[in-house]
């Protein structure tokens, strides 16, 4: 999922921890600051992870979000966190998707002209 303004460039970034959660802000070229704070975000930026993806849903190149939360976490290695995430949601979407045509193959058998 890309967040509005994803296709303007992030130009300067600062990530605070805050109680159990983390804030992001986002500074544009225009000036723009948007903040995120942890609780304010589906599921929480609790981790590096979390953060790691708002940052590349937000627009911010693979590379330079990997640099920035390696500096929450040493050792943090982002592809692979990437790669985690995706197979973790491909699972969940064939399983949705799954269902839907399931409900879909019923719904014609129910409607369909005898």
């Amino acid at each position: 999922m890309t967040h509005p303004g994803a296709d303007i460039p992030i130009v300067d970034v600062r990530i605070e921890r805050v109680g159990d959660q983390y804030s992001v802000y986002l500074r544009r070229p225009d000036g723009e600051l948007t903040v995120k704070h942890g609780a304010d975000v589906p599921g929480g930026l609790r981790h590096p992870g979390d953060v790691l993806l708002h940052l590349l849903a937000n627009g911010m190149p693979i590379e330079q979000a990997a640099h920035h939360v390696e500096e929450l976490a040493q050792g943090f290695d982002a592809q692979a966190e990437v790669n985690r995430r995706s197979e973790t949601d491909m699972a969940a979407w064939r399983m949705a998707d799954h269902l839907q045509r399931e409900q879909l193959k019923a719904r014609f058998r129910r409607d369909r002209p005898r």
